[in-house]
């Protein structure tokens, strides 16, 4: 290879060398770890978009709520715990960090998933990452909206053990919705005799007081302190969760198993978002600011085909039983609303004549997951 500089002038070399950016010098690669919080399956969680903002963006623009446009964005090609720390599995950006020293060389990291069903909305200066349209496609409570929050543990830089590779530094993905679960299970008078399957699960929602979001917004703490700036995403715009919603699980509740019948991902209408504004939800700390009373309102009509399960019999013949308006009961809840961030439990629970509903909730984005009182139906 030709060495330029025995042909150009010491100054020409000085200036060439010069003009190569700062950001081109640095080799320290962008890779990330990552979870859904609250979630153990290997590969649970989605695909995300993740967004990386530079120091002054993130805390200038970002945070006070002006036009931002980040550094970097990135799809990933797996789930979203796919990437997590203890797998030792690293998302590998094609991007490196910024060349400098101390804050100018910080990388802040947030992000939204399911990446296929939110777009930034285009303010004519390009993707405005503060609003997130969810397309209509995803508004029947199906969909599981998660953020990825702006914070000083979301921030990172090419310096020694302070790279997002770190395990103090892995990317957390909270869910901004409350999560409605359906659990089958058999009662043992049932066993050997009567097999369940084919289970229709039937939400009511007259009044509208269950809602699915259209839009995901930016919620930012503009802090005194920088590093305690947050962002993150919450329900800016919903829209009513459709009457008589239908949950269909063709499983079979075989004996000693419980499986998951399917899930809505929902809120209770009207709930407002504040840090300090006793009567509303701060998604910050995931808790609602002020006492609350009454238990969450839920309706169902349920329908399963009975079986018999007799060794040696056929399953062929079945016999289709249908509930309906059934009232589901919390003793402990998070008041009368389904609040984001819980997730609520309600399993289903078969006899040879009749159901019974034990609900349940627990804090979906904690990672200390405590049952509550319930209160279960008479099985009689």
């Amino acid at each position: 290879m030709t060495n330029l500089s025995r042909y150009l002038p010491i100054g020409i070399v000085a200036l060439l060398l010069g003009a190569c950016s700062a950001e081109d010098m640095d080799t320290t690669p962008l890779a990330v770890h990552m979870r859904v919080v609250s979630e153990d399956a290997e590969t649970a969680g989605t695909s995300a978009r993740l967004l990386f903002w530079s120091e002054s963006t993130f805390h200038e623009q970002l945070i006070n709520g002006n036009f931002a446009s980040p550094r970097y964005t990135a799809s990933l090609t797996e789930d979203i715990n796919y990437y997590n720390y203890e797998k030792g599995i690293s998302f590998s950006t094609p991007y490196t960090y910024p060349y400098g020293e101390g804050d100018n060389a910080k990388i802040h990291a947030t992000g939204y998933a399911p990446e296929n069903a939110l777009t930034p909305v285009d303010n004519g200066n390009g993707p405005d990452y503060s609003r997130l349209t969810v397309g209509t496609d995803f508004q029947n409570g199906k969909f599981d909206f998660l953020s990825c929050d702006g914070n000083s543990n979301h921030a990172a830089s090419s310096e020694e053990r302070n790279t997002f590779l770190e395990k103090d530094k892995e990317l957390d993905f909270k869910h901004v919705t409350a999560k409605l679960t359906f659990i089958g299970r058999r009662n043992n008078d049932m066993l050997g005799l009567v097999g369940v399957r084919n289970i229709h699960i039937t939400i009511h929602n007259e009044d509208g007081n269950l809602v699915v979001p259209t839009e995901l917004t930016l919620f930012n703490r503009n802090a005194q302190d920088t590093t305690d700036d947050y962002s993150t995403y919450i329900v800016g715009n919903t829209t009513r969760l459709e009457d008589r919603a239908t949950l269909t699980s063709e499983s079979i509740i075989a004996p000693g198993v419980e499986p998951e019948l399917g899930s809505f991902y929902i809120l209770s209408k009207d709930i407002e978002y504040s840090e300090t504004e006793n009567g509303q939800f701060n998604p910050i700390k995931g808790e609602w600011n002020g006492s609350l009373s009454g238990t969450p309102k839920l309706t169902l009509d349920i329908s399963a085909q009975f079986y018999n399960s007799e060794p040696g019999s056929g399953t062929e013949a079945y016999v289709n039983t249908t509930w309906e308006n059934i009232d589901v009961t919390w003793k402990s809840s998070t008041g009368d609303k389904f609040l984001p961030g819980y997730e609520y439990k309600v399993y289903l629970e078969f006899n040879r004549v009749s159901i019974a509903i034990v609900a349940e909730k627990v804090p979906w984005n904690s990672e200390e997951l405590h049952e509550y009182p319930v209160h279960p139906l008479s099985t009689n």
